[in-house]
């Protein structure tokens, strides 16, 4: 029977041969095998009975080929379930039976490449994973837990770039900081850490591998910019409880109206983090400070070289002047403090000198009250000469006074004299 098997396989095979080498019309095929079970059966009588036998098999469940020597269905086609494709012992595979994979390459290879029927991917032995499900890839781990999911002893991402002059960067952990290497820089620049958050402070350093602060910048260029086209360029500066709840809040900032035309602010906003807040203090763009407030000090120099100055007059009937000043008691509308003190529009008809506007509008500002410091010298002066005059005056006055009082008693002694010579 053997015997017989292996003349049919041979004529068959030779046949198949001969077939594939005529020309097929379109609706004819080079072998036809019609029965209940079809099979066609190889053996290759140069190897021991068993070892080297194939045999084909068609059937209502599918397309199989099956190896005699092995017993095992090296190629499989299963039209009832939903295994498609399965060669050798899961060394390549769609939808193998037993472990229901969609598709395999030798799954104990280094190199394997899985998909299971859920539509997971698993590449290089759970060295890539992508979960269908989730739609998140892993990298040295098959339960990604986000959309890209690397574990390794130290994790990064390479960024390499092929042009020409271009900088490669390394993205991840260095050492237990995470942090932005530049690995190799061919725009001619640096190299090294970029940037580092530092594991056990949560401190940021740029270009600063230790952070001490919260942010921390280093280097001959270290400056934080900030540009904003509307509204002011601000830093808010909120000093909190334990539990988070504001307890006071200042914001400086730059305002501008146009090119190389603005103001530094401090705003006190008190316990509110959004909103307007009280103007503190302004630097205008000429270099004027202006102060909402008490300025204390343990002095103020302001420049008064002869070298500042030209045109040097004396003031000229500084009494005059003083008298058509003013002085004031009054209260400051913000606070409603009381206070001393001129009304500056009232003095800028006397002392326009003295008097402040403002850039913008020109409205009337404040004064200078240390300008009206010579005014008052001047003053004094002038009335201390005028005093001196009249001590003067009034010394001469005392003498002559003095002088005339003995006179007086001269003459009431001579008139005394008369009286008795006269009796």
């Amino acid at each position: 029977m053997k015997a017989l098997i292996k003349k049919t396989s041979i004529a068959l095979l030779t046949m198949l041969m001969i077939s594939v080498a005529l020309a097929r019309s379109a609706n004819a095929a080079d072998l036809v095998a019609q029965s209940v079970f079809p099979t066609v059966f190889f053996d290759d009588t140069s190897v021991a009975p068993g070892v080297q036998e194939w045999e084909l098999i068609g059937s209502d469940i599918g397309f199989s080929v099956y190896n005699y020597g092995t017993s095992e269905y090296p190629l499989f086609f299963d039209i009832a379930t939903t295994t498609t494709i399965y060669l050798g012992d899961d060394g390549f595979g769609i939808s193998d039976e037993s472990a229901n994979f969609m598709f395999i390459i030798d799954e104990d290879a280094p190199t394997s490449v899985v998909i299971g029927e859920n539509g997971d991917i698993n590449l290089a032995q759970n060295g890539f994973y992508f979960d269908r499900s989730a739609r998140s890839l892993g990298i040295g781990t098959i339960t990604p837990a986000d959309d890209l999911h690397i574990a390794s002893t130290q994790p990064g991402i390479l960024y390499d770039d092929t042009s020409a002059s271009s900088a490669d960067w390394y993205v991840g952990n260095y050492g237990n900081d995470f942090s932005f290497y530049l690995v190799g820089n061919g725009t001619g620049g640096p190299t090294g850490e970029m940037m580092t958050l530092d594991a056990q402070t949560g401190y940021i350093g740029i270009n600063n591998p230790s952070p001490q602060r919260l942010l921390h910048l280093k280097g001959s260029n270290a400056l934080f910019r900030m540009d904003r086209s509307v509204g002011t360029a601000a830093f808010m500066m909120v000093r909190t409880d334990g539990g988070g709840t504001p307890l006071k809040n200042f914001v400086l900032g730059t305002n501008a109206t146009g090119s190389n035309n603005g103001e530094f602010i401090i705003d006190d906003y008190g316990t509110a983090v959004s909103g307007g807040g009280a103007r503190r203090m302004t630097i205008r763009n000429d270099g004027s400070v202006n102060f909402n407030g008490t300025v204390t000090a343990p002095g103020f120099v302001q420049s008064s070289s002869r070298r500042f100055k030209d045109n040097i007059e004396q003031i000229e009937d500084p009494l005059a002047l003083v008298q058509q000043l003013d002085g004031v008691r009054f209260n400051w509308k913000e606070s409603g403090k009381p206070a001393l003190g001129f009304i500056a529009e009232d003095v800028e008809s006397v002392l326009p000198e003295v008097v402040a506007h403002e850039s913008e509008g020109g409205q009337v500002l404040g004064l200078n009250y240390g300008a009206v410091v010579p005014l008052l010298v001047e003053a004094i002066k002038a009335q201390q000469a005028e005093l001196v005059t009249l001590q003067t005056q009034l010394a001469e006055v005392t003498a002559l006074q003095a002088r005339l009082a003995v006179l007086e008693e001269q003459v009431a002694a001579s008139q005394s004299t008369l009286v008795l010579v006269h009796n």
